[in-house]
């Protein structure tokens, strides 16, 4: 397990297939719908948003995940549901603000 995906990586993965596990250890599949530039506390700092869409009629909580990239990396990420889709797909978000090395 890494720390945590850049966001160049994040970008390059969009409309890619992801795997998340909850506190059961069931996967979910979910796909990386978008990533959002934030606003960094200081030019020091970097902070960008990945948004994870969900299957059709299944819903999650605020919580820390184990999201899985297809080659099988992994990271622990705080996520919380944002607003459904247009069609009702529940969605998560991990935010990522940290100081840049």
């Amino acid at each position: 397990m890494t720390s945590m995906p850049s966001q160049a990586f994040l970008q390059s993965a969009i409309k890619t297939q992801f795997q998340i596990e909850g506190g059961s250890g069931q996967l979910v599949p979910t796909t990386l719908a978008e990533v959002r530039e934030g606003i960094a506390m200081s030019a020091r700092h970097t902070c960008y948003a990945a948004v994870f869409e969900l299957p059709p009629e299944v819903t999650a909580a605020q919580g820390t995940y184990r999201v899985r990239d297809p080659h099988g990396t992994s990271w622990e990420l705080f996520m919380t549901p944002i607003a459904p889709t247009q069609v009702g797909q529940h969605r998560l978000e991990a935010v990522f603000h940290y100081e840049l090395a």
